[in-house]
């Protein structure tokens, strides 16, 4: 009677087993709502206000606790800590950031987000204004209430020539 009702417990945690792995393949599945891609967007504007404040502390909450920040020519910045922990450019100052969205699209809770940007960059003291082109590249990753975070971005200025 104990071999059989072991068999039974067995059968009955495959048989859950095989439950819960098709309802998460059926979420992987999933394309992105119209609700995503709201949160998406308003994650985007969280982040460049605080990039044009300079504020750090906002721009960490933009990332996953585990975000990854991979800034041209800089070590990886990894982790919220060490978003907030940026150091303020005092010689500089963006004044101006015009993003592109060329695409937004994923399956679950990720999403790859991809576009261009143009920024003003006003030198300081001279107060001499630099036109930046460049290129970005985010994944982000849906959190449990529904809102999107940024897991891990890339972005880099094109050649002054292509701009």
């Amino acid at each position: 009677m104990c071999g059989m009702k072991n068999i039974f417990i067995f059968l009955n945690a495959i048989i859950i087993i095989l439950v819960f792995s098709c309802q998460n393949q059926e979420a992987a599945k999933r394309e992105l709502t119209n609700d995503d891609l709201i949160s998406i967007e308003a994650t985007l504007e969280k982040y460049i206000k605080a990039v044009l404040d300079q504020d750090f502390k906002s721009l960490s909450e933009a990332y996953t606790l585990d975000g990854i920040r991979l800034n041209p020519e800089r070590r990886a910045v990894i982790g919220r800590k060490e978003i907030e922990s940026l150091p303020k450019n005092e010689n500089a100052q963006l004044t101006n950031i015009d993003w592109k969205t060329k695409s937004i699209n994923g399956e679950g809770n990720f999403a790859r987000w991809w576009g261009t940007f143009r920024s003003n960059l006003v030198i300081k003291p001279q107060g001499n204004e630099i036109i930046q082109e460049g290129k970005w590249l985010a994944v982000l990753r849906k959190q449990a209430d529904g809102s999107w975070l940024i897991e891990s971005d890339i972005w880099n200025l094109l050649p002054t020539s292509e701009n």
